[in-house]
C-alpha cells in the first residue's frame, strides 16, 4: 500500500501544476509565476519519484523491512518539509 500511494504521488503533482494552469489562464498573470509557485512541489515530486524506484528495486528483491523505513522515513520527512515552508 505505501508503494503505490509513493507511485501515485508524482502523477498527482504534474495533475495539480496542469489543473492549475490551465485555470490560471489569464494575460494578467504570467506563466513564469505559475512555475515559481508550484517549483517546490514539482521538486518534491522528483524526489518522491526517485525515491518509489529505489522502493520498487527493493521490493522486487524481497527487503520489506527496507521499503517500510525509508518510505516512513520519507513520509515524515516531506511532512516536515511541508510544515516548515508555511512558518
Amino acid at each position: 500500500m505505501l508503494l503505490f500511494l509513493f507511485g501515485l504521488y508524482p502523477v498527482a503533482i504534474l495533475l495539480s501544476f496542469k489543473q492549475t494552469e490551465y485555470n490560471l489562464v489569464s494575460p494578467w498573470i504570467e506563466e513564469g509565476v505559475i512555475c515559481e509557485v508550484f517549483s517546490q512541489y514539482v521538486d518534491n515530486g522528483l524526489i518522491m519519484g526517485a525515491i518509489f524506484l529505489v522502493m520498487l528495486y527493493l521490493k522486487i528483491h524481497q527487503k520489506n523491512a527496507w521499503v517500510f523505513g525509508i518510505g516512513v522515513v520519507t513520509m515524515v520527512g516531506n511532512w516536515l518539509v511541508n510544515l516548515l515552508s508555511y512558518l
